[in-house]
């Protein structure tokens, strides 16, 4: 007994030492349940700015809720679809990345997928009928691919002069400039200076 005692001693000691120099792992917080039901009801009566938030949530994976890509887009769609202008931004970066990693790895000339084109189109123009002058530019450059399924050079040249830039004579000719700047004309009141 005299033997066993100094030995459980010794045991405990080099084992107290050694959790010493252990790192004790941090435990996360628990997620805030109130407030994430208190935004899935606002999102329940259509928020669509609540919406975007917490697809942007879902996106990341923080904010009480687990990574889920797929709940992420389908809020995001619904948000933008009820006109939240960030929800809208978000969709058409997101295509337009997809559209420039099509491109980036594409060997031949360019081979965006037309349907993923055309989604960026449609985000760009929501943004653009909102009088945002960046995305009317770039809804002109859409506009402007020849692989663009709805190519068209009256309407970028019409998009560049709405964003209150010049049509380069150089790619657009002076009847589609004339075209242009009659399509145009109408919708200059519209969108402040």
């Amino acid at each position: 007994m005299r033997r066993t005692l100094p030995r459980i001693l010794c045991f405990c000691l080099t084992g107290l030492c050694l959790s010493a120099c252990v790192p004790v792992p941090k435990v996360a917080p628990a997620p805030n349940i109130t407030a994430l039901d208190q935004r899935l009801k606002q999102v329940a009566t259509g928020d669509s700015s609540t919406q975007a938030e917490l697809a942007q949530n879902f996106s990341n994976g923080y904010g009480g809720v687990g990574q889920d890509r797929q709940t992420s887009t389908r809020l995001l769609y619904a948000a933008a679809d009820r006109g939240d202008i960030k929800a809208q931004r978000q969709l058409a970066i997101n295509y337009k990345d997809k559209v420039s990693a099509i491109n980036a790895t594409a060997t031949t000339a360019n081979t965006s997928s037309p349907d993923e084109l055309m989604e960026a189109a449609y985000w760009l123009y929501q943004l653009a009928q909102k009088g945002d002058r960046v995305y009317m530019e770039r809804i002109s450059a859409l506009y402007a691919r020849p692989d663009f399924p709805a190519y068209n050079l009256v309407e970028s040249c019409k998009w560049q002069l709405l964003a209150r830039q010049a049509c380069d004579p150089q790619h657009y000719s002076s009847e589609i400039f004339q075209e242009a700047s009659k399509r145009a004309q109408p919708l200059l009141s519209q969108f402040s200076k």
